[in-house]
């Protein structure tokens, strides 16, 4: 999405009277499982401690960790650099030179491509072009008419935070739901299959898990995938965290994404602080994606590596404002230390309860609003028990997407301007009224 245009999601809630018939959405709390519901989930969990397939998921683990620290530290022809968004992507071609099994004949086609020459004929056997490898797995619904397409995306912080604490962030798993809720809607730890034992301690930790990604709009799919997350220090300083999809190693249901070798790379610096290199890589199908979002997630922007380090610097910024004692001022008003931290809780609690009300988690039942003219207005309801962050009872959720010819800042300047924001809404009640 270019700076001359912007969407905007809008969530609008009335509140009902509370039924138990009908959904328990927890909103703002983590949704972490303390037990495995789904049959899914107990047949990997049985499977998963078979000592035969605790020793193929430990070598999965540990080439995946091997191909990420090759994708964090390797520079072009591998990346790509997309000058225009200032992204990088990987090259298919050298990706699979690198990491995939290919026949001679392709290679010869490789090359061809790379100098250009499309005259030359080659003698084509359909069976010399299976092009194996172990991190790109064939989705169950690449099927015919249902394409398959490759993401891949590269980002770069510094974080506040040392290395260690960073990997114990990334595998606890309520820490993890904690830190990552405009991204990880659902996550459940199916087993743990190697660690030392050592309570925070997590060099050589191998742990199965399943997770449901999501973006902030009930129009964009959620993404669910089982994979084992293994940590490993491969240096003073110097850690590795990689996710390696499981979908290779057993039959599991359906989903609409694989994911390759991702996570990142952290390493030690002065003053407290981490640099971190994420890699997201994944095969993914998009059919259900609608047409507004579409060009978002193709691009691989809405599941991008630069999500998942730019929530990680937000969040450190968060705790070490919460942690700080120095006088909190600012050129209005005073805040005392205790208001401030009541204040930051207040703001993370919505946010967390917005984000999780209006995606596209199996958690949210979205349905088409049944009136002529408004097919893309969504709505679901959602019933609150026991969450203290919200009123109890049901709340009727509507959701929309417009698209607007103007620049993305100047529409949240405008949204974040009490006075500006209240003549918007004015003038439109007006407009309605009459």
């Amino acid at each position: 999405m270019d700076s001359s245009t912007s969407q905007i999601e809008i969530d609008m809630r009335i509140p009902q009277e509370a039924t138990t018939s009908q959904q328990v959405n927890m909103g703002s709390n983590v949704q972490v499982a303390s037990n495995i519901s789904r049959a899914s989930d107990l047949l990997m969990a049985v499977t998963s401690s078979a000592e035969v397939n605790r020793m193929k998921i430990s070598e999965l683990a540990s080439e995946a960790m091997e191909v990420l620290t090759k994708l964090a530290l390797a520079q072009e022809p591998l990346w790509q650099c997309n000058i225009e968004s200032n992204t990088e992507f990987l090259s298919d071609i050298e990706y699979l030179r690198e990491f995939g099994h290919i026949s001679a004949s392709l290679i010869e086609i490789i090359k061809m491509v790379e100098v250009g020459d499309s005259q030359s004929e080659l003698p084509i056997n359909n069976s010399e072009f299976l092009m194996e490898s172990e991190y790109r797995p064939v989705l169950a619904t690449n099927q015919p008419g249902k394409p398959v397409s490759s993401e891949s995306s590269r980002a770069i912080e510094y974080v506040k935070m040392k290395a260690f604490n960073l990997v114990q962030l990334l595998m606890d798993l309520e820490q993890w739901l904690l830190v990552f809720p405009n991204i990880v809607s659902r996550a459940k730890l199916v087993g743990v299959l190697s660690s030392t034992r050592v309570e925070g301690n997590y060099d050589g930790t191998l742990q199965v898990m399943t997770a449901e990604f999501h973006a902030p709009t009930p129009l964009i799919p959620a993404r669910a995938s089982y994979f084992a997350r293994y940590s490993k220090q491969l240096d003073s300083g110097m850690w590795v965290v990689v996710d390696a999809s499981l979908e290779k190693l057993f039959q599991l249901p359906s989903t609409n994404v694989r994911r390759q070798p991702s996570g990142c790379l952290i390493q030690e610096m002065p003053n407290g602080c981490s640099k971190v290199i994420w890699v997201e890589h994944a095969e993914v199908d998009n059919r259900m994606v609608h047409n507004m979002f579409e060009p978002l997630v193709s691009s691989g922007f809405a599941f991008s590596a630069r999500r998942w380090v730019s929530t990680l610097v937000r969040q450190c910024e968060w705790l070490a404002t919460l942690n700080s004692t120095s006088p909190p001022t600012s050129d209005r008003v005073f805040i005392s230390q205790a208001g401030r931290k009541s204040l930051l809780k207040l703001t993370e609690r919505m946010m967390r309860s917005f984000v999780a009300d209006i995606s596209a988690s199996t958690e949210n039942k979205w349905r088409t609003l049944p009136v002529f003219g408004a097919e893309d207005v969504k709505v679901t309801t959602i019933t609150n028990l026991n969450d203290p962050g919200k009123p109890p009872g049901t709340t009727l959720s509507f959701a929309t997407s417009v698209h607007l010819p103007v620049p993305r800042t100047q529409i949240y300047n405008l949204l974040r301007d009490g006075e500006s924001r209240y003549m918007v809404w004015t003038v439109r009640l007006r407009l309605t009224s009459n």
